[in-house]
Formats: structure tokens, sequence, C-alpha cells
């Protein structure tokens, strides 16, 4: 707690943060919501970050790769993993905001409901917390940083630009969409 100016001060910066957290989550929300409704973006089509069946397919192949049973799936331009991740952000905000928010105004929680749900929250957001660092550590890091074809950092996150070899390996199907819509060129 020295390391943050004591417990006072170690609240102060947590509730700041959380509330740039959800401020960040909300404006996504707002985003999302203008391209599905105004500007009428095809929600499940193959560049949608919403789930398909395709999807749970890609999970069981990707099973099957592992285990030596089958071919490597060819992802569009969202693998399934990535849409999990994204989905587990709404799970996550939800949960640790929630209880956060209740833990916040402790008074006022126990006024609206019973004041058990104040030890529940407590629960919550402590696990909540715990699940989020371990995905990130173990899964996202992974995903984003650790594997061969990324190593040490997958740099489209700054520039915006996926390189064509590796488009080619990890979204093949995205590829040869591209291809056949003429958005590309073969290489």
């Amino acid at each position: 707690m020295g390391f943050w100016g004591g417990v006072h001060n170690a609240g102060l910066i947590h509730r700041v943060m959380a509330g740039f957290m959800v401020a960040t989550f909300v404006v996504h929300a707002l985003y999302l919501a203008y391209w599905i409704v105004i500007k009428r973006a095809d929600v499940f089509g193959p560049d949608s970050i919403m789930f398909r069946k395709k999807d749970l397919a890609d999970a069981v192949g990707m099973v099957k790769w592992f285990f030596d049973r089958g071919e490597r799936p060819r992802f569009e331009r969202f693998t399934f993993w990535e849409k999990f991740d994204w989905f587990a952000v709404f799970w996550g905000i939800a949960m640790i905001g929630t209880s956060g928010f209740a833990l916040w105004f402790p008074t006022i929680t126990g006024q609206l409901v019973s004041g058990i749900f104040l030890n529940v929250a407590r629960i919550i957001h402590g696990d909540e917390a715990i699940l989020a660092i371990g995905w990130i550590l173990f899964v996202h890091l992974y995903n984003s940083h650790l594997r061969m074809n990324v190593f040490p950092m997958d740099p489209v996150i700054f520039t915006g630009k996926l390189p064509i070899e590796h488009l080619k390996h990890d979204k093949a199907a995205w590829y040869d969409r591209l291809v056949r819509e003429g958005k590309i060129k073969p290489e």
C-alpha cells in the first residue's frame, strides 16, 4: 500500500481506473450500437465478431488438429477465441462493474437489496478480477504475444495492418474471400 500512497489513495486510484474502464466499455457499446442501428452492419456476416455456426465447427476442428485427428481449420476475419475474448469483456464488465458499484455504495445497495448481496458482491468482484487477470496473463498473452508467428508482439495493434504471410496462415478463409472479392491480389 505504501507504493500507492496508502489505503485511501489505493482505493481512490482503484475507483478512478474503474471509472475509465466502464467509460471505455460504454463508448465501445455505443460505437457498436451505431454500427448496428445507423450503419446497418451485417451482424452475422463473415466480417462480424458475433458467433456463428462456423465458430463451433472451428473450435471442434482445432481440438482435432491439436490431437492430429484433422486439418487445421481455415479461419475467417475473427477466430472463435478472438470472439470469445471480446464477449468475455461484456460478461466481465457486467459482473465486476455491478459488484464494484454495490461495494462502492454499500448503504444505497443495502436499501435496494438484502445486505447479504454485499457479501456475494465481494466474492464476485474478487473472483472476476482473478479470472480476468488469469485469462489475460495466460490466454491473451499467448495468443497476442507468444505464438511463434507473432513473437514478441503482433504489430497489428499499432499499424492496423496484418502482414500477408500472417493473413494467409492465420486466417486462410478470410484471405481466400478477400482474393475472391478482388480486395487483395493473390500472392
